[in-house]
């Protein structure tokens, strides 16, 4: 991943150069906001070429991850894989 964009406390934005050749090109962003005294994710992997199984899968995978994290941050428990 190349970081492409970092505003601390806001954004982290990436650029895979180097993974499995569907990942490759694609942008994954973390974008963050202060809403209500709570904090709001707004996660994004785009720039696909097609939807495939591992576009699917991936999109399946994240979820889990992004469940795990939001645990994480508000028990100090994720459920890793």
């Amino acid at each position: 991943m190349k970081v492409t964009d970092l505003v601390p406390n806001k954004r982290a934005a990436w650029e895979c150069i180097d993974s499995i050749e569907e990942w490759i090109g694609t942008s994954v962003s973390f974008d963050l906001e202060e809403r209500n005294g709570n904090t709001l994710l707004r996660f994004t992997q785009g720039g696909w070429r097609a939807v495939t199984d591992t576009f699917a899968g991936c999109n399946y995978d994240w979820a889990l991850f992004m469940k795990s994290l939001k645990s994480y941050c508000e028990t100090g428990t994720g459920q890793p894989s």
